[in-house]
């Protein structure tokens, strides 16, 4: 009992010291711009971003998953848990299981941002055919409210979710370009941002909305290739950056499997367990610093 009394301890010292950092930092700023008049002109017509939550709930939206806040909080909460339980069991230490939290948030999180960047992917992908047809049936007379309606007879797969919310929005009698901005936060392709900065200056100022729509699908094409270029180019070093994160996660679950007592010496003092955590923190330093500077973004 006193052993996890003392654990507990030193998990909130250490969290305490996080926050008195965080409050030294904000303190120091808040100084520099009373001292230096430093960003004392903020526009009164600035538009409030989205809150915390709502970044989190698009995130989940772009990965396909259509989830309120409070229920994006329940889960991420529920992933703390689960991975605190399995530090727990594996290491026996409730620090190191605590510390096991964040990490199970952040794998949760990277899955989130590997799928909603495939499904991104792939709504670039389909998203060249969809301009060309809505450039054709332009060039035949039709309106874009009516183009986006026949145009949604020919998509499939992920890009055809977001033009079916688009296609019901216009049904209801919201205005073309209205209906297309109520998804870019779930289209996060910079191809769709054109799309739309295209057919909000043809709203605006008219123009041929046709021929804007071919050059973007050209656009789309040219960045398909160099991304499939990129993946060529930037595999090895993917291998190599999943291969040191796996292999030091899977050598401390197997010595903990077959030899218990083998890293026991770690969790045994507070240098030993500082040693252990430092030690699994520069194997995630080096995972990302690896895909940082292999892996490009196009």
């Amino acid at each position: 009992m006193q052993e996890i009394t003392i654990q507990t301890l030193v998990f909130a010292s250490i969290i305490l010291i996080f926050g008195a950092l965080t409050s030294l930092r904000s303190a120091r700023k808040e100084f520099i711009r009373k001292a230096f008049g430093v960003g004392e002109e903020v526009s009164p017509v600035k538009p409030r971003g989205p809150g915390f939550f709502e970044r989190i709930s698009i995130r989940f939206s772009q990965a396909g998953l259509n989830m309120a806040p409070h229920e994006v909080l329940i889960l991420f909460l529920l992933v703390a848990a689960i991975s605190v339980a399995a530090g727990f069991l594996l290491f026996g230490n409730f620090v190191i299981a605590c510390f096991t939290a964040p990490f199970g948030i952040g794998v949760f999180w990277g899955y989130l941002k590997g799928r909603a960047k495939k499904r991104a992917e792939k709504q670039a992908d389909e998203m060249e055919d969809w301009l060309l047809i809505l450039s054709s049936h332009l060039r035949s007379g039709l309106s874009l409210t009516q183009a986006l309606k026949i145009s949604l007879e020919r998509l499939q797969g992920a890009l055809r979710e977001e033009i079916e919310k688009v296609v019901r929005a216009v049904d209801l009698g919201t205005p073309g370009y209205e209906a297309l901005e109520m998804v870019k936060d779930r289209i996060p392709a910079v191809e769709y941002k054109m799309v739309l900065v295209a057919v909000k200056v043809n709203t605006q100022l008219g123009g041929n909305l046709a021929a804007a729509l071919e050059n973007i699908a050209r656009a789309v094409r040219e960045r398909r290739r160099m991304r499939s270029e990129a993946k060529a180019l930037s595999a090895q070093g993917r291998i190599a950056s999943n291969a040191i994160l796996f292999v030091v996660v899977g050598l401390i679950v197997i010595l903990r499997v077959l030899s218990p007592d083998y890293l026991s010496p770690f969790f045994e003092n507070i240098l030993g367990m500082m040693v252990f955590t430092a030690s699994l923190g520069l194997s995630v330093l080096g995972w990302w610093v690896i895909r940082k500077i292999t892996i490009p973004k196009i």
